[in-house]
């Protein structure tokens, strides 16, 4: 029993230590998690418009402060970006009709696609943090963001004199769009005690498609927990 008093006490001891080392060390490591919309915006002569997707991030962050209420942070980031839209392309075709002639005729087909992209992405940012209040911080931070395309799925369906069809393909591939991404983020946040809310824009500048210049948007809003 005095053995067991005594390891319960030295464990104590260790993690009061632990939680002091914390509070004074320059580090810190945050979880966040939250929700996103994302669209894309399409460089090209004739202007694609674009909904927002609803999707989801979460993530584990590392903070090192700087002096004078500056702060650096990164981490890797488990994120979904993509869009929604519809087109209605033209195609043309020769009919055989009457007489023996052929007729150059124009058809007009419906296309609804909704993307929907996966990534890691790693974060660059610095930040600047002040208090208001006792335990209460608002922060501002920016930097830019690299990200790596793991997956998704494009949704087509299609509609062609009364026939529809739907097709799934995969977002990434040597005909499909890149999966390197890159571009600059832009924090507001509040901190109080161990949590955080923030919400940020991601500014993408980097084309990720093969044939037409697409760059991801995406507006995002998330919860943190600092561990330690």
């Amino acid at each position: 029993m005095k053995a067991k008093n005594k390891l319960f006490l030295c464990a104590t001891l260790f993690l009061s230590a632990l939680c002091l080392n914390a509070q004074d060390s320059p580090w810190a490591i945050r979880i966040k998690a939250g929700a996103g919309l994302s669209n894309v915006y399409v460089s090209a002569n004739d202007k694609l418009d674009s909904d927002m997707k609803l999707g989801y991030q979460a993530g584990a962050y590392v903070d090192y402060t700087l002096p004078n209420n500056l702060f650096f942070q990164s981490g890797l980031i488990f994120e979904t970006k993509g869009a929604k839209y519809e087109q209605n392309p033209q195609y043309n075709y020769f009919d055989y009709g009457y007489n023996s002639s052929y007729a150059d005729v124009s058809v007009w087909q419906n296309e609804k696609v909704s993307i929907n992209s996966i990534y890691l992405q790693v974060p660059l940012y610095v930040g600047y943090k002040f208090e208001v209040a006792d335990n209460l911080s608002v922060y501002f931070s920016g930097g830019p963001y690299f990200a790596y395309g793991i997956g998704g799925k494009a949704t087509i369906e299609t509609s062609l004199n009364g026939e529809k069809e739907k097709n799934k393909v995969d977002v990434f591939g040597d005909e499909a769009w890149k999966r390197f991404d890159a571009g600059f983020s832009l924090l507001l946040g509040v901190e109080r005690k161990r949590f955080s809310f923030n919400a940020g824009y991601d500014f993408g500048m980097v084309n990720v498609d093969r044939q037409y210049d697409v760059y991801n948007r995406n507006l995002f809003v998330n919860v943190g927990y600092r561990v330690f």
